[in-house]
């Protein structure tokens, strides 16, 4: 049975000095959907194809997710229509990569998680990171046990229930990828410092990275963070179909 929704947001990312464009998709699809894309569409490289050969059938699904979000982002960011002729490689650290076109001076965030993924194109200029997690508890363990003693009493005071762990993995998820260091570093440094609702857009700063923020949102029962520096204004269009987390309360 084919299950899909996806959705490309232009994205402008503004600074006193400059400006640069970005662009994100978000996706929700099963491997049904996945395959028929491909077959009627193909957005998969030969070299790509050749990798998925290699996987079990629950990483294809996410590979497939994240090279689907990745390859839509990229073509409507750089003005290309033939997906399956963009290469995404990893680096020696696992961050994606764009091969080809190799004019193609742009960077590229990718998270997949279930049936979710997402993709967004940046400019270098701007370093970003994006991560995404279903509305559950997965994490919930794993989270609080590396939670320092401000970030919890200050999900104490702000959360009404446990996705507040799902939203905090997403937080440092992102923010380790714009570092390119993911979670292989002390997990303190990451502390998150204060919180507050801006828009559609929880609003993250950090305790000892603070060229950073995060602006984390719900899109069809997803959480998605990302990252940015933290004098940069992300604006995004209007009506989007992105909403405010609907589980932080102020104070």
């Amino acid at each position: 049975m084919l299950a899909a929704e996806s959705k490309v947001l232009p994205l402008r990312l503004c600074r006193t000095e400059s400006s640069h464009a970005a662009t994100l998709c978000l996706a929700r699809m099963n491997q049904d959907a996945l395959y028929a894309a491909q077959r009627f569409a193909p957005f998969l490289h030969p070299s790509e194809l050749a990798r998925l050969d290699g996987m079990t059938d629950l990483r294809r699904h996410g590979y497939l997710t994240g090279r689907y979000c990745a390859k839509h982002a990229l073509a409507h960011h750089i003005g290309i229509t033939a997906l399956d002729h963009i290469l995404i490689e990893p680096g020696v650290f696992g961050q994606p990569l764009v091969r080809a076109p190799s004019e193609a001076a742009i960077r590229i965030g990718i998270s997949h998680s279930a049936d979710y993924a997402c993709g967004l194109a940046f400019d270098p200029a701007q370093p970003m990171g994006i991560d995404l997690e279903p509305m559950s508890v997965r994490h919930e363990e794993a989270v609080r046990s590396q939670m320092t003693p401000a970030e919890r009493c200050l999900l104490a005071n702000s959360w009404r229930h446990g996705h507040a762990c799902a939203w905090l993995w997403t937080v440092k998820e992102a923010l380790g990828k714009a570092l390119l260091m993911g979670l292989t570093v002390p997990i303190w440094m990451y502390e998150v410092k204060a919180v507050e609702q801006s828009g559609q857009f929880l609003v993250t700063t950090f305790a000892h990275l603070i060229q950073y923020k995060a602006l984390s949102f719900e899109w069809n029962g997803a959480l998605v963070t990302i990252v940015l520096p933290a004098r940069t204004t992300l604006e995004i269009p209007q009506d989007c179909g992105i909403t405010a987390l609907p589980f932080f309360q102020a104070g």
